[in-house]
């Protein structure tokens, strides 16, 4: 998502009149069985993704279309009422090489909710990409989620709990080990 990448990470400067909505055209087939959940789809993208396009080797966004084949599957593993493993796993085929999204991501782990308390460690993956300056490593993180809910919900999340290096793009290091704590009303 773009605008969450603007926002997250710290890009070269955008100016907003010159971007146009995002179009995703998509068809496809669901099933869901219990706690399983599986689609195969189609789509036609008209999205911006970032690369290195000027000299300096700063990253900004441009505008890219391309067909995409999607095969998604999320499933939950119950063990008690209350604690869940779950994965999900999504594995794309472009046709054509594609900037910066990656073919494969993945989040496996085990959440514990009740009615006040929930916890959740787990860990996500994100496959390799490719840029014209290079191609950036898959890579595995492992992350960590916790927070109370009464009349407002209190939380905590680590993530990149072991502080793994990685290269979000060639040459750009990733976010260290990030804290996050938060309040809702």
């Amino acid at each position: 998502d773009l605008w969450k990448d603007v926002i997250m990470d710290n890009w070269r400067e955008i100016k907003r009149e010159k971007l146009l909505p995002e179009e995703i055209y998509k068809a496809g087939i669901k099933f869901e069985f219990k706690d399983t959940f599986f689609e195969i789809s189609h789509s036609y993208n008209d999205l911006y993704l970032w690369d290195s396009t000027d000299i300096e080797q700063l990253y900004s966004p441009y505008r890219q279309n391309f067909w995409k084949t999607s095969f998604i599957l999320n499933s939950k593993i119950i063990l008690t009422e209350e604690m869940k493993l779950f994965f999900n796993l999504q594995k794309d085929i472009f046709d054509r090489d594609i900037v910066y999204l990656p073919a494969e991501t993945f989040e496996g782990g085990i959440e514990f909710k009740n009615k006040n308390f929930a916890f959740k460690i787990y860990n996500s993956y994100t496959g390799k990409r490719k840029f014209s300056t290079g191609t950036a490593e898959g890579f595995s993180l492992l992350n960590f989620e916790i927070s109370y809910k009464s009349k407002f919900e209190i939380g905590a999340g680590v993530y990149n709990v072991l502080n793994k290096e990685y290269e979000i793009v060639p040459y750009y290091p990733g976010e260290k080990r990030k804290i996050l704590i938060w309040i809702k009303f």
